[in-house]
């Protein structure tokens, strides 16, 4: 009888320690799925910042040449009187001007044939 217990304890220390060995070696297996899963998203993040900086500077860029077009449009629109250049306005003032003067001489000479 003592025996047949002996038995049996050993038996279930066997079944103990060939579980215990399974599960072990499972909890190794995950560790390693766990660091590869791990190293490939450390990798995919890398890629992505690296993607959003390339980005970012792109944007940056890209606000510069708009805010360097945007300064060539205003300086543009300084040199521009109504939609004119300098020079056209000018030239379209001195013929304001000019026809003008002919409508104050035409008064002042109405004036004095009255």
């Amino acid at each position: 009888l003592h025996d047949s217990k002996q038995q049996a304890i050993d038996s279930s220390a066997s079944m103990a320690a060939l579980e215990l060995e399974k599960r072990q070696q499972e909890l190794e297996r995950l560790k390693i799925l766990y660091q590869a899963k791990t190293e490939t998203l450390e990798c995919h993040l890398m890629s992505l910042r690296k993607e959003l900086a390339e980005s970012q500077k792109s944007c940056e860029d890209l606000k510069l040449r708009l805010k360097h077009q945007e300064s060539l449009q205003e300086a543009n629109s300084v040199n521009r009187v109504s939609g004119l250049c300098i020079k056209c306005a000018q030239q379209e003032a001195v013929l304001a001007k000019t026809h003008a003067n002919v409508h104050m001489q035409t008064i002042e000479r109405l004036t004095k044939e009255r």
